[in-house]
């Protein structure tokens, strides 16, 4: 039986397309259950199809390898991401490095499923973020050099596989970064590097392009709703999402305009880390996804001064999406006239300026060279009782040296 699913999409150009998604199941397939704080999956013209996070179906699966293989682990690298154990002396430019191979005896006989681990846990995945120009040929790097990936290549069941692994990938609470890739945010976008290559991707069936389609929907869902400041529109972050999910909607999608598969098709064609803009992304989401990206509306903060005037107090802190109680009695007051006081951020007794979502402080502060202390505010929430945002100093001058706090109204 075949269930017909019809999206309505905004299109390209203020067009409205229709695409309808084919796919073929059968009566042993499990139903999705409801989860109605989600985003519909179809939009009002289209099935109510909604997103869990559920095992995908062994009924799916098109290749036996059961018994060909004998090593059902994944090889446990001597190096780990993180410093301490020479990860961070690892050259993103050598892919051929003696110490990130596997031994080939163990190589030859991992299951696939294994060898997915193994190659989405090696040391130098995290470094498909560096370096211009390098993230489109990365993988095509590592199958060449690395025997691993080389033996993955190979495997007829490789792409069902990496799919598999990729709607098991978690959210981690410690951080962006934890001993294992499998619990990485970062490692999402070096997975779907690789479901995005045609080695991997044109080995899916249909009914298995669909469980992907479910399956990039859940991440893109939890960037989306949940951390889209963190989950930003750059193109290595939910545009690197785009692209297997772009892929999946060109092979199982029926376009009544031509315009919105040309765009996917460039999207696919064209994505570049430097090249393809927030627009670009915002367009292949829309195609997509049906999302109404009311979650990247950046708040005027000017024009809600009202809800920000008064004293805040600091209730709790967070890396990626463990928040943890602030345990300081620390306040921050924005006052009329643009002042600022209070015994957040080391002390304050200055001022603030607003632009957009973006609250500047001058804390009247000054190092001990002189050089002012000042910090700025990325306001994501901003509610009568209620403020979050992710802070950092200008003092460092690196966005990547704050972190995001949730603020409770004193008075």
């Amino acid at each position: 039986m075949k269930k017909v699913m019809t999206i309505l999409f905004g299109v390209f150009f203020m067009m409205v397309s229709t695409i309808t998604l084919n796919a073929c199941s059968d009566e042993d397939e499990p139903q999705l259950s409801t989860r109605t704080e989600m985003p519909e999956l179809l939009g009002a013209e289209g099935v109510n199809v909604t997103i869990t996070s559920e095992p995908f179906n062994p009924a799916h699966d098109a290749i036996d390898t059961s018994g060909q293989y004998e090593i059902d682990e994944a090889y446990a690298y001597p190096i780990k991401p993180g410093y301490g154990s020479g990860w961070n002396e690892l050259d993103p430019e050598d892919v051929n490095l003696a110490k990130t191979q596997v031994p080939q005896e163990l190589v030859e006989k991992m299951t696939t499923r294994a060898l997915v681990e193994t190659c989405i846990e090696h040391p130098m995945a995290l470094h498909y973020l560096h370096g211009e120009g390098f993230y489109g040929e990365f993988i095509e790097r590592l199958i060449e050099n690395n025997n691993a990936f080389k033996e993955l290549s190979k495997r007829p069941d490789a792409g069902w596989e990496l799919a598999i692994a990729y709607n098991n990938l978690k959210f981690p609470v410690n951080g962006l970064i934890e001993e294992s890739h499998m619990n990485s945010t970062v490692i999402w976008g070096f997975v779907e590097l690789m479901l995005e290559k045609d080695i991997f991707f044109n080995q899916l069936t249909d009914l298995q392009v669909t469980d992907l389609y479910k399956a990039l929907l859940t991440k893109y869902y939890i960037e989306e709703q949940n951390y889209p400041y963190y989950f930003s529109l750059h193109p290595v972050s939910i545009g690197l999402t785009m692209l297997p999910m772009a892929k999946v909607v060109l092979k199982i999608g029926s376009f009544q305009s031509d315009e919105a598969r040309s765009f996917l098709e460039n999207y696919v064609k064209n994505w570049d880390s430097f090249k393809t803009t927030e627009k670009d992304v915002l367009q292949a989401i829309q195609l997509t996804t049906g999302s109404d990206m009311k979650a990247y509306e950046k708040i005027d903060v000017a024009a809600n001064i009202d809800k920000l005037l008064g004293t805040w107090k600091v209730v709790s802190y967070a890396y990626t999406n463990d928040w943890r109680d602030y345990e300081n009695d620390e306040t921050i007051t924005f006052k009329e006239q643009g002042k600022v006081e209070g015994n957040w951020l080391g002390g304050l007794n200055g001022s603030y300026t607003i632009e957009g979502n973006v609250i500047k402080i001058v804390s009247g502060r000054k190092d001990y060279g002189g050089m002012a202390i000042d910090y700025v505010m990325n306001v994501i929430i901003l509610k009568a009782d209620m403020l979050e945002c992710y802070a950092f100093t200008t003092w460092i001058a690196s966005s990547w040296s704050g972190s995001w706090f949730r603020l409770q109204r004193v008075n």
